[in-house]
């Protein structure tokens, strides 16, 4: 096997990972907070979940990022840069705009704060979604 098959096998498993997991963080997770709401469990609940989605994002994003790279310097092409791409992205919106919703949400439950939580992350899930199908378009 090549060093770009086993790139690309690795990015696309791990984009798909992360797509399976922001696809559930959008459609049940986020949404659970709801229902938690401005009580005393909320800071409880809100900082447990972001420990444990922390464990379970971090290798596989590690993954993908090491894969692109390695694709990026072994396969360069329109398919491996819209994938570098839309590897990256998910990566800036987290950081400029996810993470200062958990700093709000750390506080205290802020309806606004959950709402534009829900956007970030469904931008997050449609870029990964993306991503899935360069990686797989890429591999043929």
């Amino acid at each position: 096997m090549t060093v770009e098959t086993a790139a690309g096998i690795a990015h696309l498993a791990a984009t798909a990972y992360l797509c399976g997991v922001g696809w559930l963080v959008q459609l049940a997770l986020y949404p659970a907070f709801a229902t938690i709401g401005p009580t005393s469990a909320w800071p409880d609940h809100h900082s447990a979940h972001s420990r444990a989605l922390t464990l379970v994002i971090a290798l596989p994003w590690a993954l993908q990022g090491l894969a692109l790279a390695a694709l990026l310097l072994t396969a360069p092409g329109p398919l491996v840069l819209l994938a570098a791409v839309l590897g990256l992205a998910p990566v800036v919106v987290t950081v400029t705009w996810s993470l200062p919703c958990h700093a709000v949400l750390s506080q205290g439950y802020d309806e606004q704060a959950l709402a534009s939580l829900l956007s970030s992350n469904r931008l997050r899930a449609l870029l990964w979604t993306g991503g899935v199908l360069a990686g797989a378009a890429h591999l043929g």
